[in-house]
């Protein structure tokens, strides 16, 4: 009997392995590639609903080699965790005043998907019935695909009842049926700044879908920033900061900068900046500049870049996002003025004594 009971735990315990794994695959469809092109804002935003701590790390890798879609990908880059991404997440919904269910949006999202992307999702969850998927969503326009996958021995066509809308009306006719392989697109007109919502029935199978408002997007913040080479500690590293501003803020009496200033090398402007970790005389102090560009102008791969460092967290902040100040630092770099987001702690320390970005 005890036997009997062991292999019955046993069973058990891989099914919930091999559902775990299958869920995991599933979702993995869900991170968005090369083909996702729906970069509104509104999309933005319903993809976070998807991110979960069982896959925060995965979606954060894919932020790391680049995101269609900015506000996740920054507030992705910004976090080490998945606590303090959900905290960003919250934040970022109250910024919007997105006060929809994860579950609305997570259903919203994934519609939204690339049909590709999106069959192989309802093929890998095996989801049969009316299938919805949003083509178009804008603030004056809904446009959606229905289209029916039987059941198992079940009809391959069915009556399509009409569905109920609410946030929008139909522009067109409504099609009588569905049938298996066969796509049909209907129209709406939205009403200006109203959520629209969409539930159809057929064949005894319902599915249901909010579209959430449309929000217009704002002009993309830049930074300009310059850089320089430092000396002493610092000899030969890459810094950057305010265009014009001594190079490490290192002056004589009289004014003259003395290493130089901040654009003499090179001046760019960046949506996002990142930090990463210096190497020699200031091994383990944190700097910030421009995503992707070599850790301190070096091209040793132990530097990595600026948001991507082997082995390490790096954090990113669109520069919307954050105020640019600056602080001294101690060790190996004492009295080198860096740039940094107002409030981060001065290269990275927790040591009292390096004081936060201000």
């Amino acid at each position: 009997m005890k036997i009997f009971q062991l292999m019955i735990v046993i069973t058990c315990l891989h099914l919930l392995s091999v559902t775990a794994v299958l869920a995991s695959e599933c979702d993995a469809l869900l991170i968005p590639d090369i083909s996702f092109t729906k970069v509104d804002i509104s999309t933005d935003l319903s993809y976070l609903s998807v991110i979960s701590s069982s896959n925060f790390e995965s979606h954060k890798k894919k932020a790391k080699a680049g995101l269609s879609l900015p506000i996740a990908e920054g507030l992705l880059e910004a976090s080490a965790n998945y606590k303090e991404f959900a905290e960003r997440r919250r934040s970022e919904y109250a910024k919007h005043k997105w006060n929809y269910s994860h579950q609305d949006l997570s259903i919203y999202y994934k519609s939204r998907l690339p049909d590709h992307l999106a069959k192989r999702f309802n093929e890998c969850k095996n989801m049969r019935g009316i299938q919805i998927l949003v083509v178009r969503a804008d603030s004056e326009y809904v446009e959606v695909k229905v289209g029916w996958v039987p059941f198992p021995k079940g009809p391959t066509s069915v009556e399509f009842n009409e569905p109920f809308v609410s946030g929008g009306r139909i522009v067109g006719n409504i099609p009588s049926s569905l049938a298996y392989s066969e796509e049909r697109t209907l129209n709406f007109a939205r009403i200006a700044g109203k959520t629209f919502r969409f539930n159809a029935n057929a064949g005894g199978s319902t599915a249901s879908i909010i579209v959430p408002r449309f929000i217009t997007a704002s002009p993309i913040k830049k930074l300009t920033l310059g850089s320089c080479r430092g000396q002493g500690g610092a000899n030969g590293v890459q810094l950057w900061g305010p265009p014009g501003k001594p190079c490490g803020g290192m002056k004589k009496p009289n004014g003259k900068h003395t290493w130089g200033s901040y654009g003499d090398q090179l001046t760019i402007s960046t949506e996002v900046i990142c930090d990463c970790v210096a190497r020699g005389d200031g091994n383990g102090i944190k700097i910030w500049g421009p995503k992707g560009k070599n850790c301190g102008g070096m091209s040793d791969p132990a530097w990595g870049q600026y948001g991507n460092v082997p082995n390490l967290n790096m954090r990113c902040f669109a520069v919307g996002d954050i105020k640019i100040g600056h602080c001294v630092a101690l060790g190996g770099w004492n009295g080198i003025k860096m740039w940094g987001p107002v409030g981060e702690l001065c290269g990275g320390m927790a040591d009292k004594r390096w004081k936060p970005y201000k």
